[in-house]
Order: structure tokens, then C-alpha cells, then sequence
């Protein structure tokens, strides 16, 4: 019932420098992608809408849609589990700006200020989690609050932020001081069946009336066990296509409860490794070909060093047999699947807690099964899924690093790349681990040694993934990149991913705008700078109707940027900006003059690139007054310097 999504990897030759400079060669391409095709940004669209025919207003929900709208913030206060976040998302999309993209603020930890400011654009729909904030980062962050507020207005944006609740050490420590109180909503949670039954008939589930009672409702589920009890209850639908409604209801529930019992007794009855292992392997592969499954556990048994010996196949159990003693089946397809609904998370879980020896092994059986052959696409990803699930935690997630870098070594393989973005991608979208998985990005953004598998893969994480939700920490892991790498794969994706947003644009700006003292970096900056100066984009009024162009900050950037472009780059990489440049200068008479300026003021005390300027306005705009104009200007500016 749930949507795979995955990384699609072509052509996997490798590069060849043949030249000087820059080596621009593609050595993969990767996209990431679900099964029906819609990248990240399309996917996250599709999950909002998801969440908006599922959603169900809780007590308070009006009152934060009002605050909202009057203020442009909203602080909602609510229960853990009461469905906040889902609020706080709800409140800020809506069907009919379903092109409109939300995005986090994220707290900047150990840079000084925690938020910054910067983050929030014109129009803007963010929001801001603190549920789960350390009382001293509280009492720093509560602080800043007023001035995040007062851009949120200023931009014409619109701001909700998850606060601690009362329970929280944060929140004892310190409440809302009484500016920030009066933009304090508290929500409440809705009926536990209002939301089971909205769930259930967005999934199709025919539901009947009067409603029967309904186990497990009521017994202070999380809304997002709710949604999950809903799942199963479709799932049991889906399997039946018959039957009652309080029989599907029965099954899930039975797999919501998680066989805990009933995984722990068949495996203390399971006897050998060979049963135990068959088990374990049709549990990370459930829905595998049993051919795969076959081969699969008898690799594991291998890896686990639990098999002394290989015993003639004649006198193996027939795969009905062992299939009988883990309670699973054959499909008409041949694919091999257990009895019970959900079963097989109740396993993975069981072998993970219980047998932690066991986890080190499984590790490497996963590192060498995900690249071979005979596992399809979809398998594939479903094994890599499953086991970031279980590692998915504080104590586990680390391994998740070392396969992603196992498999990005050398040498690479398309079959590698895809499992470890699949890897990359379900970490960053981890609520409570994501912020783990952006900071290893970053460390390795630092790097200079990059494998080429490993660039390729951070960057697609940088350019689809992040850029979605944490579009400003995205931008600074592909400039480090950018910076350090021989090919210009995240160059190219920074380029793309900024010029689309006009905030992103400026602090991209500002970002160049360092000073550095290393040559191979000013060298970088510039080219980055030359491919983001593109004069149509900077007088394109947008939807803001002031181009960015209009701005004197922005103004300054572009001054410097032409000055270090000039400085530390040939004429042949320089020349054709600059003519298209000069281009839209002669076509757009309501910007030439500012145009110009900033252009010649970046080639101020260079003679020599002055003079190039001057031929090549002539040889941009032939048959214009541009010419003329260039040199005007440039007779004045040497005017006023010797003044």
C-alpha cells in the first residue's frame, strides 16, 4: 500500500580527461525517482495532497488558520501525537497553491545566532519544529523568535512553529514571553474514528454504516499508529476482496499488535541455522522470487559461517517444506510471501533486538546480496529499505554509512549507486534522523577525495532531496563540493538549483562574495558566479515585479563578481557572459545603463580588459549606439579615477 521510490541510474562508462581545465564528463547519471516516474519535488506534492484528503481538523485548527492569516505566524501548542506537524503543514498548503513548496528552518547549531533570517523569501511557506528542543537551546532560540516574526511580515511570508509542550523540560524552563504569547494556538486531537474513517476511505475501503465497534481505537494511539492500523486494515481489504469489514479489521489488528509472541515461539521451535536463516532471508526479501530468496540464504548462511559444509541439494527439505515452517507461501507467481499480514516486519524486528549477534553478519550479507544480479529493481530497494529501517535509530544508523560507502568504492556498479542513494535518500527523509544525514553530507562536502560514486551520489541527494525541504543547506554542501571536485557534476547542480529560486540566487551571491585565499577555489567561485550571471534572469521582474537587479546588495555582489571573474579567469571563459551581457544591455533600454555600470566597474584598474570591452560591445550590438555608450562610460569612470 505504500509507494516505492528509488534511484534510476544510466550510463555507467567511466570519465576521460583529455585536456586542461575542466573535466566535464558524465560518469553516471542519477535520478531519483518513484515507480510512477515523479522526482522528489513532484513526490513531496503528491505526499501534501496525500495528507490533505486524509486530514482531519483538530479542535483549534480555525483559530491557527486565523492567527495565520492575520499575522503571517502561528505557535502551536499540542500534545505529542496529537497530529502537529501535520497541522503546522496543513495550515501553510492548501489545493489551490498546490505548486507552492513548503519548506524547514533549520536550527543553525554552534554558528552563533540559531535562526537565520535568511531563510525566509518572499512569500514563503516555512515552519519551524521546536517540539523537542534542550531547555538551553529554548531559552537562545526563544529569543530570536520576535526577530524571525518580524521578516516572516516584513516578507510577506507565513510562518507555524511546533513549540515544546507543557510537559517538555524546555517548555518548564521558559514559556512564550508576552509579545510572542498572543500568536500561541493550542490544537487539540481529533476523534480517534473520525480519523481511522477518513483514512480508510481514501484508501477505497468500503466502510459500513452504522460503524461497528472497532478494536484498538481509543487505547491512545498516536495519530500516526492510526494511520498505520488504517493501512493494514486496506492491506487485509486488498488480500480478502471479500468477506466483513470487522474480519479485516480483526487481521490488522492482529498485525498492529505486532506477533511479537507468536515470532518468538516459531523461531525458539525453528531447529539448525539453515531454518533460522531461510526465516530471516524471506523476511528482508519478502515478495522476492523464491529462486532469489534460495540463493540468498544460502549466501547468508555462508556469510554468518553457520554452514560447515554444503550439503548435496538432494537432501535439502523441499522449498513447500520449509516454507510450511516459517508459516509463508508461494504466490501464482512464484514469489514467496508469509501467511499473516505484516509478518515480516515482526520477524526483522525479532532477529535485530534479539539476536544482536546476528547484526554484523546481516550487515555484510546485505552489502554483497544488494549488487547482485538476479535481485530485480523493485527487490533491491526493498531490501535496502528494510534494512535502513531497523538501523534507522541512534545506536545502528552508522551502518548505514558504511554500506553507502562500501558501495560507492571502487569499483563502482550501476546496481551499487542506486542502493546507495536509496540508503541516502531514506535517511534524509527520517524526521528525527534527517538532521544526522545532512551533517555527514556536509562533512563529506569538505572532502577533496571524493570517490567519484560517492560525488555523484551526494550530489543527487544535494539537488533532489534536500533541495525540497532544506533547500539553503543544500546550496552549501554543492558550493563545498563544487569547490573541491574535478568534474563539474555539483557545479551544474547548484547552478540549476538556485537560478530557479530568487532567494537562493542572492545568497548564493553573497556566498561568493567571501573572501578565500585559495587560488583553486576563487577559480571555482568565479565560474560559479559567470554561470549565475545571466542578465535576463536578473531583470526578470518574477512574481516579487521588482527584479533582483533592483536591489543595491544585489548590485554590490554582481560588481564583485565580475571584478573576480575578470581577475581570475581567461578571456575564453569570461568573453561569452560578458557579450551576453552587452546583449541584453542594447535590448533592454530600461536596465542598460545599470548594466554597464556594474560590468565596466568590475574591469576598474584593468586597462587592458576595459579595452576588450569597448570591441566587444561592438561586436554584441552591431548596428547600435552601444559601442558609443561603453566608451562614454569608460572615458568617465577613468575621468573620475584620476580626479
Amino acid at each position: 500500500m505504500t509507494t516505492s521510490t528509488g534511484p534510476f541510474v544510466f550510463d555507467s562508462s567511466g570519465p576521460v580527461n583529455t585536456g586542461p581545465g575542466d573535466q566535464n564528463n558524465t560518469f553516471t547519471t542519477v535520478f531519483l525517482e518513484d515507480a510512477k516516474g515523479r522526482s522528489p519535488r513532484q513526490e513531496a506534492a503528491d505526499q501534501l495532497r496525500w495528507l490533505w484528503r486524509r486530514f482531519v481538523e483538530p479542535p483549534g485548527f480555525g483559530a491557527a488558520a486565523d492567527a495565520l492569516q492575520r499575522n503571517g505566524t502561528v505557535f502551536l501548542d499540542g500534545e505529542p501525537g496529537s497530529g502537529r506537524f501535520a497541522a503546522a503543514k496543513m495550515l501553510l498548503w492548501s489545493p489551490e497553491h498546490a505548486g507552492r513548496a513548503l519548506h524547514e528552518i533549520v536550527l543553525q547549531e554552534g554558528r552563533g545566532d540559531y535562526l537565520d533570517l535568511d531563510h525566509v523569501g518572499d512569500d514563503d511557506h516555512v515552519w519551524l519544529d521546536l517540539s523537542a528542543v534542550d531547555p538551553d537551546v529554548w531559552i537562545k532560540v526563544h529569543g530570536e523568535l520576535s526577530g524571525l516574526r518580524s521578516r516572516v511580515w516584513t516578507r510577506g511570508a507565513h510562518l507555524a512553529v511546533v513549540l515544546p509542550h507543557a510537559s517538555t523540560p524546555a517548555r518548564r524552563a521558559l514559556d512564550l514571553r508576552s509579545d510572542l504569547g498572543q500568536f500561541r494556538v493550542r490544537i487539540g486531537r481529533p476523534g480517534d474514528r473520525e480519523v481511522l474513517l477518513r483514512h480508510l476511505r481514501s484508501e477505497g475501503v468500503p466502510v459500513p454504516r452504522p460503524l461497528p465497534p472497532i478494536p484498538y481505537l481509543d487505547t491512545g494511539l498516536t495519530l500516526d499508529r492510526i494511520a498505520h492500523y488504517a493501512r493494514l486494515i486496506a492491506e487485509a481489504y486488498e488480500d480478502a476482496r471479500d468477506g466483513e469489514f470487522a474480519a479485516w479489521c480483526r487481521v490488522a489488528h492482529k498485525a498492529l499488535a505486532g506477533w511479537r509472541e507468536q515470532v518468538a515461539e516459531r523461531i525458539d521451535a525453528l531447529e539448525g541455522g539453515k531454518r533460522r536463516a531461510f526465516l530471516l532471508v524471506t523476511a528482508m526479501l519478502h515478495g522476492a522470487h523464491s529462486e532469489v530468496v534460495h540463493r540468498a540464504a544460502a549466501a547468508f548462511l555462508r556469510t554468518a559461517r553457520a554452514a560447515p559444509a554444503e550439503e548435496p541439494a538432494i537432501e535439502d527439505a523441499t522449498l513447500r517444506r520449509r516454507l510450511e515452517e516459517i508459516h509463508a507461501a508461494l504466490d501464482e507467481s512464484g514469489h514467496v510471501r508469509f501467511v499473516d499480514l505484516d509478518y515480516d516486519a515482526a520477524v526483522r524486528a525479532h532477529f535485530w533486538t534479539h539476536l544482536p549477534g546476528l547484526q554484523q553478519d546481516l550487515l555484510e550479507w546485505v552489502g554483497e546480496t544488494v549488487p547482485q544480479p538476479d535481485l530485480s529493481g523493485a527487490e533491491r530497494r526493498e531490501l535496502v529499505d528494510r534494512f535502513a529501517e531497523l538501523c534507522l535509530n541512534d545506536r545502528h544508523r552508522e551502518a548505514l554509512l558504511k554500506l553507502l560507502e562500501t558501495w560507492t568504492a571502487s569499483p563502482p556498479s550501476k546496481s551499487r549507486i542506486e542502493a546507495a542513494a536509496r540508503i541516502l535518500q531514506r535517511g534524509l527523509r527520517d524526521r528525527r534522523h534527517g538532521r544526522f544525514f545532512r551533517q555527514k553530507i556536509y562533512d563529506w562536502a569538505q572532502r577533496s577525495d571524493l570517490p567519484e560514486s560517492l560525488l555523484t551520489v551526494l550530489v543527487v541527494a544535494c539537488r533532489d532531496e534536500m533541495a525540497v525541504g532544506h533547500p539553503d543547506e543544500a546550496i552549501v554542501r554543492l558550493h563545498h563540493m563544487a569547490r573541491r571536485e574535478r568534474v563539474t557534476r555539483a557545479r551544474d547542480a547548484l547552478v540549476g538549483l538556485v537560478r530557479d529560486d530568487p532567494r537562493l540566487l542572492r545568497r548564493m551571491l553573497d556566498r561568493l562574495a567571501m573572501p578565500s585565499t585559495d587560488e583553486r577555489r576563487q577559480v571555482s567561485d568565479a565560474r560559479i558566479f559567470l554561470a549565475l550571471a545571466d542578465p535576463a534572469l536578473l531583470t526578470d521582474p518574477g512574481a516579487g515585479k521588482r527584479p533582483l537587479l533592483a536591489e543595491a546588495s544585489v548590485q554590490e555582489r554582481l560588481a564583485d563578481g565580475w571584478s573576480r571573474a575578470l581577475g581570475s579567469l581567461t578571456e575564453g571563459e569570461w568573453a561569452p557572459s560578458a557579450r551576453d551581457w552587452l546583449r541584453r544591455a542594447a535590448d533592454d533600454e530600461r536596465h542598460r545603463d545599470l548594466l554597464l555600470d556594474l560590468l565596466l566597474l568590475g574591469c576598474a584598474h584593468r586597462p587592458r580588459v576595459l579595452a576588450r570591452m569597448y570591441t566587444l560591445a561592438r561586436e554584441a550590438a552591431p548596428r547600435t549606439d552601444l559601442e558609443d555608450l561603453v566608451l562614454r562610460k569608460i572615458r568617465t569612470g577613468r575621468r573620475a579615477a584620476s580626479a
